[in-house]
């Protein structure tokens, strides 16, 4: 939700924007120093690396950073993470996934990796085999897979 305004055009696009999301403790896998302010990738379960190219899929950016093997917290923007059943295959990092509708018969909900054209909800940050349990954020807002 924006607590700002929207000012003139040619100097002020927002002011005081405030888009909340969370705070995850994550591996620093870069293989040395990731600094605060750093926009980061996800490169296996729990683990981030640094976005350096273009095809690197964007995380988050770094508020405390750490030596390699260190724990960073990185912001990113999602509203929660979430426990859920890997259904119909094995979900590994970085992962879109969407709800079908069902849980499992201790209430957890069942997720499938999305299709091209999908509507898309969480994405993995820890992976698992088939049928077991997986975690994953649940983004801001809905995406299209691509």
């Amino acid at each position: 939700m924006s607590t700002g305004t929207i000012q003139d055009r040619g100097t002020t696009l927002s002011k005081n924007f405030n888009q909340a999301g969370i705070r995850l403790s994550m591996n620093n896998g870069e293989g040395s120093e990731i600094k605060d302010g750093s926009e980061v990738t996800l490169t296996g379960d729990n683990e981030v690396s640094l976005r350096d190219t273009a095809t690197d899929v964007p995380f988050g950016i770094v508020e405390v950073g750490g030596l390699d093997g260190e724990k960073v917290t990185v912001h990113v923007h999602a509203q929660r993470t979430l426990k859920v059943i890997a259904t119909g295959g094995v979900f590994a990092a970085n992962d879109l996934v969407k709800f079908v509708g069902t849980h499992d018969a201790n209430g957890v909900p069942n997720y499938v990796a999305a299709a091209t054209s999908d509507l898309i909800v969480g994405r993995v940050i820890k992976g698992s085999a088939q049928d077991a349990v997986a975690e994953i954020v649940i983004m801001n807002q809905y995406v299209v897979s691509p």
